[in-house]
């Protein structure tokens, strides 16, 4: 049900109410908003159990109208770099009718080598997406943009960060010169691994393969943005192949924002609650790992029916404040993993069912104050 090798998987994109809302904010051909707005070896890691203290958080300075949505516990909106990742935390909202989707500017020591696309979490759990230039600027984009945008579990590889290219077969093309999103890459830190950059084209799903130590311990499905800001999936195979599909995948795909432990790095296990279960379609059981105080969460869920509520963490990996991170559900559906500051996660959807069905981890990382 949930590999991209299979014909479910493939078949049928249900994200009916998401795409059709989203998709028609696109602001040109391509990616929305292109047209109107200018490894190291992963050495058998050991991540240790019990987090430090987290990222030195640094407040966002908002324009535009902007401002926190803190009042519903998910924090002020901040930014903070570590090891040559820039993370991002809080939330924002915008009253006005007719407001900018320009929010904030990104200091110089937290700004993207290029232009990014990167899926979030709006009101009323319909999926928008944040759009990130060189120059720092950001805006954030969806029907429901305004009334909330979490900025929570975002993070990407600042500008002097070095990467490696990733390169590219069966007729998959960078998407850098035609959008300025960047070449495709990934690097690896810590026992991290980070993509970046683009692509598009492509005749069969499969557009690149990670060598050996850039490869997850369990097949990998992210949601991605996609042309036209429909919602599309990145699937990281354990023998390295990266394969696009759904949405407008073949149109443009953003690699931005994805991140994963390798596999030789050392994990946790989750204890799940209320019938959930894992290991469904070769994605792994739900587990946990930790690297300079910041929560990484691998694997996938199901479950037939009742409470939402998966798990309850640790304690040493409960964040400060409330996070709603957008991830992959059941045939290219998007749904919402929400974290508590009391422990509690919990797994949904729009349409009930489909993160009931299969809900992917995969990608999910916060600093521990996050």
């Amino acid at each position: 049900m949930a590999s991209a090798r299979s014909s479910t998987r493939r078949g049928a994109f249900l994200a009916v109410a998401v795409a059709v809302a989203v998709g028609g904010l696109a602001l040109g051909a391509g990616p929305a908003g292109a047209t109107a707005t200018s490894a190291a070896s992963a050495r058998q890691v050991n991540i240790g159990a019990v987090p430090a203290s987290g990222v030195a958080w640094r407040p966002l300075g908002l324009i535009n109208d902007w401002a926190s949505a803190r009042t519903l516990g998910t924090g002020n909106p901040s930014w903070a770099t570590q090891d040559g990742v820039v993370y991002l935390s809080g939330s924002i909202r915008n009253s006005k009718h007719d407001h900018s989707a320009e929010f904030a500017v990104l200091p110089p020591a937290a700004r993207p080598a290029h232009r990014m696309y990167i899926m979030v979490s709006t009101e009323g759990g319909l999926v928008g997406y944040l759009r990130i230039e060189q120059s720092g600027l950001m805006s954030a984009v969806g029907p429901e943009a305004g009334g909330f945008t979490s900025l929570a579990g975002l993070s990407f590889p600042a500008r002097s960060t070095r990467s490696h290219a990733l390169v590219l077969q069966n007729g998959w093309a960078s998407g850098q010169a035609r959008w300025d999103a960047g070449a495709p890459s990934y690097q690896v830190s810590g026992g991290v691994v980070y993509l970046s950059g683009s692509v598009h084209g492509g005749t069969s799903l499969a557009f690149a393969t990670l060598p050996p130590d850039a490869r997850p311990a369990n097949d990998l499905y992210i949601t991605v943005y996609t042309s036209g800001a429909a919602p599309g999936i990145v699937h990281v195979d354990t023998d390295g192949t990266l394969e696009a599909y759904f949405g407008s995948a073949t149109s443009f795909t953003s690699l931005a924002g994805i991140s994963f432990p390798v596999a030789s790095a050392s994990s946790h296990p989750l204890t799940t609650l209320n019938n959930w279960t894992g290991g469904c379609c070769g994605a792994g059981n739900p587990a946990y790992l930790v690297r300079h105080g910041i929560v990484y969460l691998t694997g996938s869920l199901s479950q037939p029916g009742g409470s939402d509520i998966v798990a309850r963490l640790p304690a040493s990996i409960r964040p400060a404040h409330k996070l709603f991170i957008k991830v992959d559900t059941v045939d290219g559906t998007v749904g919402t993993v929400f974290i508590e500051p009391g422990g509690n996660l919990e797994a949904y959807s729009l349409d009930i069912s489909s993160a009931k069905q299969f809900t992917s981890l995969a990608s999910i990382s916060y600093p521990v104050n996050s």
